[in-house]
């Protein structure tokens, strides 16, 4: 089964909160001294290879990747859109959380609830299968199995909040997205967004002037002409995504295969009837 973490995708070891969370510092030891607190710790990233891992065993599979930390994140977006239907009817996401206090030498369960805001189902839509930190670690999980056929006509949220319980407390509630900024995320509420279409992804209009105006049917077309993995435009950075370079190109194709069509008596129509079209710069 296949594990994802965030656009989708999802998980970062967060002990190291004093150089990232610097403008907390001495709110938080003051707060911490004295009791654990837990508290969503999942980051806005993209890959490295000298960075922070999250690693996670579940049901003896495990489940480690590395990542480079920018800013706190209290919502991710997961989209099956992009996989043929019949592909991965089940998948499994981790919401990362971490403690701020004391280690202990047995596994601590993460106490939550399911916030009236949530649009999905629990046991129908998704299922909880697991919610602790294991012993002697300072970051673990909320194991969430998510049922595809669920999320193919509309988006569906789960909304998740955690709650003190006999393990942790959860005194600490949000966080300065920057050192330099004002905006603040939480830290204790965190949404997982789900849908089986394709949805318009962050960066598309970084790449609107070659590519045109999004529609699920252009993206799929291009995955046809270009041999392109969708994934690439599902990212949440453009060091993540194609160079300009490669978009110049595609859309360089795209205009050329949608005129030889229309030449050849075949216009290309989008869902909503009108005729599809490259960027402004193809």
């Amino acid at each position: 089964m296949k594990k994802s973490i965030l656009n989708i995708k999802p998980a970062v070891l967060l002990i190291t909160a004093i150089a990232i969370f610097s403008s907390c510092k001495e709110d938080k030891l003051d707060l911490f001294e004295g009791e654990t607190n837990i508290y969503f710790s999942l980051q806005n990233r993209r890959e490295s290879d000298n960075h922070f891992n999250f690693s996670y065993t579940f049901n003896d599979v495990y489940y480690s990747k590395q990542w480079y930390i920018t800013v706190p994140m209290d919502s991710i977006s997961l989209s099956y859109g992009y996989l043929e239907k019949g592909l991965l009817p089940i998948d499994t996401t981790y919401v990362p959380v971490s403690i701020m206090g004391n280690l202990a030498d047995y596994d601590r369960t993460i106490s939550y609830k399911l916030a009236s805001t949530s649009t999905a189902v629990e046991n129908s839509d998704f299922k909880i299968l697991e919610a602790k930190i294991p012993a002697n670690k300072e970051v673990g999980a909320i194991v969430i199995e998510l049922y595809r056929e669920k999320y193919t006509e509309e988006t569906k949220t789960i909304d998740l909040t955690l709650v003190p319980g006999n393990d942790f407390y959860t005194n600490y509630k949000e966080v300065l997205r920057s050192a330099t900024d004002t905006l603040k995320a939480s830290t204790i509420d965190f949404r997982v967004t789900v849908s089986d279409f394709l949805t318009l992804p962050l960066l598309w209009n970084n790449w609107a002037y070659y590519l045109g105006t999004f529609s699920a049917k252009k993206v799929f077309l291009l995955k046809e002409l270009v041999n392109l993995d969708i994934e690439i435009f599902y990212v949440a950075s453009t060091a993540e995504g194609p160079t300009i370079a490669q978009v110049t190109a595609w859309g360089g194709l795209l205009k050329k295969y949608l005129a030889e069509q229309k030449a050849a008596g075949n216009t290309i129509y989008e869902e909503n009837g009108e005729e599809m079209s490259a960027g402004l710069y193809a």
